[in-house]
């Protein structure tokens, strides 16, 4: 990321990008100083939200994202074999077969605790978290997020949320603070905002953004999604989609077909 954001910065190119590399560099510098300072870190599903928990001092990685981002760029393939052989079934996701394969080789720094979701994209993710258990030996907390949402849900999940808090602070030693976790929330609610109004554009014909540029986002927010920077990467994000529209251009030329999936 570090690298890519030279030449990102190169006047004439858009304000987003270098936005989101910056963004997804600085995030990864942090996991890397927090292991090295000795300041806690959690390992995350793909589906945690990282707000409390951050806004707390605690810093989070989802660790089978960054092993996406890995293979979609051509690297880590020569870890599915080793997390093959670790016992993690070979029909599982292919990420995940390759996390297992990193994490039992040590490339990951080791982390002080594990946070997982009942609720995953797919199977294998829930059994990625019982085996990196298995590796790391650290305290874990499954959180379980309704899938309802009505009074009865909100205020379980509050409960679930309160236990969170519980479980960091006496394990990390970190305290809640409601005056940091307000603010981040409302820089959340911002980029709902902005990302909400950014796919509305997204359904014009013709489309005004590539799946590549819509997937874009993912990362930030799942990594660092409350934080000013990520606001800011929407927001730019928003206004070149808008500006695209408004005169007219589509994403590709002589656009066709859309494919849903």
């Amino acid at each position: 990321f570090e690298s890519r954001l030279a030449w990102q910065k190169d006047p004439g190119r858009s304000r987003s990008k270098p936005l989101m590399t910056e963004c997804m560099g600085t995030y990864y510098r942090g996991v890397l100083d927090a292991s090295r300072e000795g300041r806690p870190l959690a390992y995350t599903s793909v589906l945690f939200y990282p707000e409390l928990v951050n806004s707390m001092g605690l810093t989070t990685f989802p660790i089978d994202q960054y092993c996406i981002q890995m293979l979609a760029s051509g690297r880590g393939q020569e870890y599915i074999e080793p997390g093959v052989s670790f016992g993690f079934a070979r029909e599982a996701c292919s990420p995940h077969i390759a996390t297992v394969g990193m994490a039992a080789a040590g490339i990951f720094p080791r982390p002080d605790l594990q946070f997982c979701t009942a609720q995953q994209p797919c199977d294998s993710a829930s059994m990625l978290a019982e085996v990196l258990n298995l590796i790391y030996r650290c305290p874990s907390f499954w959180l379980s997020m309704p899938h309802r949402y009505d009074e009865e849900t909100i205020e379980y999940f509050k409960e679930e949320l309160w236990d969170l808090v519980a479980f960091v602070e006496k394990h990390t030693g970190l305290t809640f603070n409601e005056e940091k976790l307000r603010e981040m929330l409302d820089n959340s609610r911002t980029c709902n905002e902005l990302f909400e109004q950014t796919h509305e554009l997204r359904k014009l014909v013709p489309t005004p953004m590539r799946g590549r540029e819509s997937f874009a986002s993912m990362g930030p927010r799942m990594t660092s999604e409350g934080k000013p920077i990520v606001v800011e990467f929407l927001k730019a994000q928003y206004e070149e989609i808008k500006a695209r529209v408004d005169k007219g251009q589509g994403a590709v030329k002589e656009e066709r077909h859309r494919m849903v999936i």
